[in-house]
């Protein structure tokens, strides 16, 4: 019932949300500002990696997810996309983590 109030959310898979944030434009417009923003900020691709991580999940990435980050960008640099296309489509990935949707 959307009317009925709830203590604590329980964990569901509703394919609507996941969808929502894979292709609406707003999330995947507020995840090129959040590139552009980065952009603008010093440091290496790792440096961001780990700041865009610690926005996103409010915590400090382990090693090997930075390495999984990085590696997923030097696979975007591959593929010929410009720094500004591949940090996008790192906060794109970021924000569609179970990490990100749900809170501990």
């Amino acid at each position: 019932a959307p009317f009925s109030t709830m203590g604590r959310r329980s964990s569901s898979n509703v394919p609507a949300q996941s969808l929502v944030l894979l292709n609406d434009p707003l999330v995947r417009e507020m995840c090129r500002l959040w590139a552009d923003r980065e952009m603008k900020t010093m440091g290496n691709e790792s440096a961001r990696v780990s700041r865009m991580a610690l926005a996103a999940y409010g915590r400090e990435a382990s090693t090997a997810e930075v390495e999984v980050l990085s590696r997923f960008l030097l696979d975007q640099a591959a593929a010929g996309a410009p720094e500004a296309e591949r940090l996008t489509a790192l906060a794109h990935a970021l924000v569609n983590t179970r990490e990100f949707i749900f809170l501990r």
